[in-house]
């Protein structure tokens, strides 16, 4: 061992490992600091973003306000003169001082014409008194003559001699428009007035923008233009109840009430200018509420007050991405920096840990060789061609050897001269499996020896280290149990021919049991299937009616086609075959779903759908259902579930429950089957504690007699019956309740307290395949 340790390390061996220094958490107000600027610089961006983007979008709205309020207000200045100019004309004053019909034949072409040239919507002349007496949609079914127009503020005004403007639902035509008005005079006497309307769809901007909505409202708030067709007619603000009936008077929107837009102004950025929110109308829809950035400017001359609302969506996809930069670069700044100081702490660490470890290299060689000194075991170590250069002292007791002695001999020399072969081969595998060989004492004496070889690095070579154990009391205790196994084994060979016999035995009753348990599930499977088959029957008069049907069309249909081929009419003779065939596809499809139900079950538990399964046991009994006029009520849940099942035999099952409902109820008045599918949550016993389960529940319910108290108890027993004698062999509930048994479930039977009975199956959810 000393070509393996420095001498020095024996002196270092009690100064134990060096104390490691603590590792210093990240101080907490550290972190804390950090959190809080990241919190304060991605606030800060949020608000300038938002500030910024309002203000882009202000400038935005307030470009196109002014663009669209010069557009209206040029379509309305283009009709203003329009009156005047025509009022001014002889012919005018000269019909209404002489009103004849020829008079008012040719003035109401001369309107027409008018109203072609200037592509206004109506221009009508009404007297002193409001009526209509020329109109250019005299020859329209919404003629305005005789209509009277006095109630309207454009009379009023021009009556007095003014020019007239006014807005409005129209009376006749219910559409918006705008009305111009000027009188026509006599001398100084106004005689009568000339009225130029305008339809306010003309004025409407077409709008392409979907963020931008355009608005113009009435000095009442009341939306009379808007890019949004759902807004018109409708008030931004709750109107006075004397506002109400001063608009009705005027009968400016008609009979129309004027309802309230959920509009709410959420901030008021300047005197013309708001950040309001408009809930939608459609209910769908309810929760997405929109939030503008509303501009308005007055329009005095027409009255009306114009806005622009930009909807703020795309402000608050700005501050999300100036939030989700800001935090980005932070985050790489502060990614960084911890990363500087982190490599530097790792040199420093890196520098302390190389120092400690050297230390503690020196501790450890001390440590190992107190370890090899002071061990039981024997230990050598030797290089690649066997030669000794170290041995503890257990090997120098063991062998009878000093160091000296054996320094530089070859390993072989203390093997026995029969098992060195084991030691060569064991230094050439050096695997660290133990193996027994017989050493040779000093004193030439055998010693038996458990050796362990194993490889060890010894600087830029290696080499082996042997590991020896005296096995001398435990070979003596080997053969003290080799003989008491001899014995045992006798002993036992003389039990062993009972415990055969006694096996053989066994194993024939076993066979047995095998054997009756096959053969009691065949039975219950040809049972199953001939109960499927008794439905079978029972349904056939049903079936026998709906393919009766087909059969007789098809025949009609056929001699059809035959009399349309002789006639060569092949398009009467095409539609026939074509009805053919789709009755043909009937008749396969009645055909099939028999089939479907009289094939064998599988036996294989797997996901099932239970609403699957109730459908097709329902197109079994269809044809019945509709022949005997049977109240029939499904509810199955909007919630997709699975159950471990077999498809054939759950179908079996609500086959049988659905043909006794039917039975119940073949000689009621009142006939009435429902079926019920549920979720519930049950507790349920187990071997070593209750454990909560989702389950679902198949309710079969009639308005039948119900069950009788005391045959409750017994329906589910095998051959037990309620129906006459030999009308029925008391199984199907028998066959049923052992089904839904296999399936982990249960079947339960009550009577419904408003009269009949239910029978409820009930089954395990399959556990996570429920939605």
């Amino acid at each position: 061992m000393k070509h393996l340790l420095p001498a020095s390390s024996m002196t270092d061996y009690h100064q134990g490992y060096p104390d490691a220094q603590p590792v210093r958490n990240p101080p907490v107000l550290s972190a804390l600091g950090l959190v809080l600027m990241f919190i304060f610089l991605v606030w800060q961006a949020a608000v300038w973003t938002e500030r910024y983007e309002l203000q882009q979008l202000h400038n935005q709205a307030s470009h196109e306000l002014t663009l669209n309020i010069a557009n209206l207000r040029g379509k309305l200045d283009k009709y203003e003169y329009l009156p005047e100019l025509l009022a001014t004309k002889q012919e005018l004053a000269a019909y209404l001082l002489n009103i004849t019909p020829l008079s008012t034949l040719r003035l109401n072409s001369t309107l027409k014409t008018y109203q072609q040239i200037t592509r206004v919507s109506d221009i009508y002349l009404l007297n002193t008194d409001g009526t209509t007496v020329a109109a250019s949609n005299w020859q329209s079914p919404r003629s305005f003559i005789g209509k009277n127009f006095s109630f309207r503020p454009y009379y009023r005004d021009a009556i007095q001699g003014q020019k007239g403007r006014f807005y409005g639902l129209g009376t006749t035509s219910g559409e918006r428009g705008y009305y111009y008005s000027y009188p026509v005079f006599a001398g100084q006497s106004v005689i009568g007035i000339l009225v130029v309307k305008i339809v306010i769809d003309d004025l409407e901007i077409p709008w392409q923008d979907p963020d931008t909505e355009f608005v113009v409202s009435d000095p009442d708030s009341v939306i009379f233009i808007s890019s949004n067709q759902h807004w018109l007619l409708r008030s931004l603000h709750p109107l006075p109840e004397k506002d109400r009936v001063r608009i009705n008077s005027s009968r400016r929107y008609g009979d129309r009430q004027i309802e309230t837009l959920p509009y709410q102004t959420i901030d008021e950025l300047n005197p013309d200018t708001w950040l309001v929110r408009i809930a939608p109308d459609n209910p769908d829809n309810a929760a997405r509420i929109n939030r503008y950035l509303q501009t308005s400017l007055p329009m005095p001359d027409a009255g009306w007050r114009v806005h622009i609302l930009k909807n703020t969506r795309k402000v608050r996809t700005e501050i999300l991405k100036n939030c989700l930069l800001t935090a980005g670069i932070y985050l790489v700044v502060v990614l960084l920096s911890m990363y500087s100081v982190q490599r530097q702490r790792i040199q420093r660490e890196r520098i302390r840990h190389d120092r400690e470890t050297q230390k503690a290299l020196e501790v450890n060689e001390a440590r190992i060789r107190a370890i090899l000194d002071n061990t039981q075991a024997g230990i050598m170590t030797m290089d690649r061609l066997g030669k000794i250069d170290y041995i503890n002292p257990s090997a120098e007791r063991l062998f009878g050897y000093q160091l000296h002695e054996l320094h530089g001999q070859n390993f072989n020399e203390l093997i026995l001269e029969q098992d060195r072969n084991i030691g060569v081969q064991a230094l050439e595998k050096a695997n660290s499996v133990a193996v027994e060989i017989r050493g040779v004492r000093k004193d030439y004496l055998p010693v038996p020896v458990e050796m362990v070889v194993s490889m060890m690095s010894r600087g830029q070579q290696t080499d082996y280290m042997v590991t020896l154990h005296d096995i001398t009391e435990r070979k003596q205790h080997e053969e003290a149990l080799q003989a008491a196994y001899d014995q045992m084994e006798s002993r036992v060979v003389e039990r062993t021919q009972d415990l055969t016999e006694a096996n053989t035995r066994l194993t024939e009753e076993i066979n047995q049991h095998r054997h009756t348990t096959e053969t009691l599930q065949k039975t219950q499977d040809e049972l199953i299937q001939a109960a499927k088959l008794a439905v079978l029957g029972q349904m056939s008069a049903s079936i026998n009616h709906e393919l009766n049907q087909p059969i007789a069309a098809i025949r009609a249909y056929a001699e059809n086609g035959v009399t349309f081929l002789t006639r060569d009419n092949q398009e009467m003779a095409q539609v026939n075959l074509e009805q053919i065939v789709e009755l043909t596809d009937r008749m396969a499809s009645i055909s099939a779903q028999l089939k479907l139900f009289a094939r064998k079950s599988g036996g294989e538990l797997t996901l099932i759908s239970p609403k699957a399964t109730i459908d097709y046991a329902l197109r079994l009994f269809k044809p019945q259902l509709e022949k005997d006029a049977i109240e029939f009520n499904l509810q199955l849940t909007d919630q997709e579930c699975y159950v471990r099942a077999d498809a054939v035999r759950l179908e079996q099952v609500i086959v049988n429950l659905i043909s006794n409902a039917l039975h119940a109820i073949s000689h009621r008045s009142t006939r009435q089957v429902q079926i019920a599918m549920s979720l519930h949550t049950a507790e349920v016993a187990s071997p070593h504690d209750t454990i909560i389960r989702d389950e679902l529940w198949i309710e079969v319910s009639d308005s039948g007699p119900g069950i009788a108290e005391q045959h409750i108890g017994q329906i589910f027993n095998p051959f037990f019956s309620t129906r006459d004698e030999g009308k029925g062999l008391g199984l199907g509930l028998s066959i049923s309740y052992r089904i839904i048994s296999d399936f982990g479930g249960t079947i339960k039977a009550f009577n419904r307290p408003e009269g009949g009975a239910t029978l409820r199956v009930i089954l395990p959810l399959a556990a996570g395949e429920q939605d």
